[in-house]
């Protein structure tokens, strides 16, 4: 959009079929202010890159909205995911994905492998289901007291390919910002490991870590 449509362009993405090639949502020229263009995805399957691009972040997060589809670029699609949305993986992908914010994303890993690792970076409740990932998933919070975030692995889903399947880690050396909760229903083919020291960190924690190993859950 530019100067020529100062209304800017609305753009809604909803279908049960397949796009081939990159989605982009791209600012340029001389562009009206403020940025009134969104794009909106509630379905679809999207088989190339999600490119945002010419957005500062307070726009992105205004104007760009994944509400639901099937993505090969899942680490964008989680990216621009809505508190609540429902994103899942359309083919076995080697990708490393980050859940950065206070927004509840279910990964729907629909059958497929994601091969890389997770960070799921400070708040929110990130939830897998129905597929494997091939790596380790990093449960992380920062130097804040309000950085608490929730994992859930669900009975559909398998994490690791030994080593480590899910590492919670905190960076704050006070640790004053624990209160990350871990519930395992499902696989982890590797390590539960939490990092910190039991003396020091773990008894002055505000928050202290909850990690639930639920019936039926498997550890190995």
């Amino acid at each position: 959009p530019n100067k020529d449509y100062p209304e800017g362009a609305q753009v809604t993405v909803d279908t049960t079929g397949t796009i081939k090639g990159d989605v982009e949502f791209d600012l340029w020229g001389n562009m009206a202010s403020p940025v009134l263009s969104t794009l909106t995805i509630n379905n679809g399957n999207f088989e190339g890159n999600f490119v945002v691009t010419g957005l500062n972040a307070e726009d992105i997060q205004a104007k760009v909205a994944v509400n639901g589809g099937a993505f090969t670029d899942l680490n964008n699609a989680v990216k621009y995911a809505k508190n609540g949305a429902t994103v899942k993986l359309l083919s076995h992908v080697t990708q490393n994905v980050s859940l950065n914010g206070d927004k509840d994303i279910t990964l729907d890993l629909n059958g497929k492998t994601l091969t890389g690792y997770i960070t799921h970076y400070n708040k929110g409740h990130l939830t897998v289901k129905n597929g494997t990932v091939a790596g380790t998933i990093w449960v992380m919070t920062s130097a804040t007291d309000e950085s608490h975030n929730k994992l859930t692995v669900e009975k559909t889903a398998t994490i690791g390919a030994g080593g480590n399947a899910v590492v919670l880690t905190e960076k704050s050396k006070d640790a004053n910002n624990y209160g990350s909760t871990i519930d395992v229903y499902g696989h982890l083919n590797g390590n539960l490991w939490v990092m910190g020291n039991i003396e020091t960190d773990l008894k002055t924690a505000q928050h202290p870590c909850i990690i639930n190993v639920n019936d039926g859950a498997v550890i190995n």
